[in-house]
């Protein structure tokens, strides 16, 4: 769920993290050593609790298609959904508008609100690591386009080691970090090298 306000991150952000999603759901099919060939139908859904693209619609849904004739689809079977918690539109159904409410306040009204409230009570118990890096790294990149502007690097740098190392730990090669994280294979070495010398 994306509960996004325009100081932090905002709206402009949206695309390219959606790409980073869908691009990380596929590494993670190949990581499996699949062929791409093989790639299953994919799809990212962002709830929002602000309008994301300003166009008062309740959904805004996303396809490629080619820029010469939008009739043609690339049919590579990804799309990105962003939904609008803040459509007041008349043609929302109860049940959503229920979920809309539960998104931004939390309380639940319903019953599938109440199933929703006790998952996230059960995922929040019992999270995957994978899930979690995946957040931090996000979190981690904001936060280095945040440093650089404000010249806050060194902070920056640490929350990368930082990554980089439970990666590490968790079993992954030092090339699989670097594809995985944006950074040269030398920078997870030397991240790398650095563990083997205090262990």
């Amino acid at each position: 769920m994306e509960n996004l306000n325009h100081k932090t991150v905002g709206q402009h952000q949206l695309p390219r993290r959606s790409r980073f999603y869908q691009g990380a759901i596929d590494i993670d099919f190949m990581d499996k050593k699949f062929s791409y060939k093989l790639l299953p139908e994919s799809r990212v859904i962002f709830i929002c609790t602000f309008d994301p693209f300003g166009q008062g619609l309740s959904r805004y849904t996303f396809h490629e298609r080619c820029d010469e004739d939008l009739e043609l689809c690339l049919d590579d079977g990804t799309e990105k959904v962003f939904y609008n918690c803040k459509y007041e539109g008349e043609d929302i159904p109860d049940g959503i508008r229920n979920l809309y409410e539960f998104i931004g306040t939390g309380r639940a009204s319903d019953e599938l609100t109440e199933k929703l409230n006790s998952a996230v009570a059960k995922a929040r118990r019992n999270e995957v690591w994978r899930a979690q890096y995946m957040k931090e790294w996000v979190i981690i990149q904001d936060a280095r386009d945040e440093g650089y502007e404000d010249g806050r690097y060194e902070g920056q740098k640490s929350e990368s080691v930082r990554v980089i190392t439970n990666m590490l730990r968790s079993g992954k090669t030092a090339e699989e970090v670097a594809e995985l994280c944006g950074y040269t294979v030398e920078q997870v070495r030397e991240v790398e090298e650095s563990l083997l010398a205090i262990s």
